[in-house]
């Protein structure tokens, strides 16, 4: 293999990555594509953000032609990268400077989330009320008071639609519209009570777990299935009016399981910031919450409130106050596991 590649990069843990490495042939050009401000992978490690670092003062805004040729490959939508002569073929990162998913007072908030500098941006913010938070564009605050004593109203709008949607793909549409953001799975302000509470508004008392619209993640692997850890579908009834589980399909349609088929599932209106990883959405609204406990403030970083708020394409709502966050920004998430150290002295033994 000349070339290999992968989207996603942070998200890879260094058990994972090094058997990437040893599968590969020594000559193998290997291209990672992601985003080292975002939350590291889950298990151990943080391997793209090593490899940047130690790599270091390599950064460019120009590579090789062969690099051109690859990143014009798998970015066709983007311009063509600069080329220049002086390039190192390897042992170099490109860094893309503008956000394609997102601009605007969005991307200044997120580039003040990672540098730490929320007070300097917080009073240029928006207040919103809980009617104003569907349609929000760029970045706005609220507060849990707010959330709180208008949660019915509040929820039956955002997520009301799905149900009541004409078609399939319309109802598709509707649920990838908007989702609701939080660091936790437990406690009052986490995805488990969040999503039980919205799911006694929007669901028939008579559904006994399934119902028009409701949108569920799969929570572990079933290859039989084709179904992932992640993976994200609808039930919905097709044209009998039985009711199925149904998934986006690499055509771009769509692909029923039936209910009883269907693997270890959760619904997802509300879905934590980690699960969120790889998604994007039109607008959202972030949660951060006062950590419920010393366990759960552990959870809180920088690069996980910037990972909530990059997966907004248009609009998102930070239900938290100007404290917290400032607090939740000043942590950084640290591992250590000798990769940096050793990457530097191979990088520097091949210059």
């Amino acid at each position: 293999m000349e070339h290999f590649r992968t989207a996603l990069a942070s998200m890879i843990d260094l058990a994972l990555m090094t058997r990437l490495f040893r599968a590969l042939a020594p000559h193998t050009r290997v291209i990672l594509v992601g985003d080292p401000k975002q939350l590291p992978s889950v298990e151990a490690g943080n391997v793209l953000g090593d490899i940047i670092a130690a790599l270091g003062a390599d950064s460019t805004d120009s590579v090789d032609e062969a690099s051109a040729r690859q990143f014009a490959r798998l970015c066709p939508h983007l311009p063509p990268l600069s080329v220049s002569n002086d390039s190192q073929p390897v042992a170099m990162h490109f860094a893309l400077r503008r956000a394609q998913r997102f601009s605007g007072q969005l991307a200044e908030v997120a580039s003040a989330m990672n540098n730490g500098q929320i007070d300097e941006i917080w009073n240029e913010l928006s207040v919103l009320e809980a009617s104003q938070m569907l349609g929000v564009e760029g970045v706005a605050t609220s507060s849990f008071s707010a959330l709180d004593n208008h949660f019915d109203t509040l929820a039956a709008n955002w997520f009301g639609a799905i149900s009541q949607a004409g078609s399939l793909p319309e109802a598709m549409c509707h649920l990838q519209a908007g989702r609701w953001l939080t660091p936790f799975r437990q406690g009052d302000w986490g995805a488990l009570a969040l999503n039980q509470r919205i799911e006694r508004l929007v669901s028939p008392g008579d559904s006994r777990g399934f119902y028009k619209g409701r949108p569920v993640m799969i929570t572990e692997n079933h290859h039989g299935q084709r179904l992932y850890n992640g993976d994200i579908g609808l039930i919905w009834p097709d044209e009998r009016g039985v009711l199925k589980a149904w998934f986006a399909a690499q055509d771009g349609a769509f692909r029923a399981i039936p209910i009883m088929r269907l693997p270890q599932h959760e619904t997802v209106y509300v879905m934590t910031i980690h699960k969120s990883q790889g998604s994007e959405f039109d607008r959202l609204l972030l949660l951060v919450p006062e950590a419920p406990s010393r366990q759960a403030a552990g959870l809180y970083s920088r690069e996980l409130v910037y990972t909530g708020l990059t997966r907004a394409k248009t609009g998102a709502v930070l239900v938290t106050s100007q404290a917290i966050l400032q607090d939740v920004v000043a942590r950084r998430q640290q591992r250590k596991t000798g990769l940096p150290q050793l990457l530097a002295g191979a990088i520097g033994v091949n210059r």
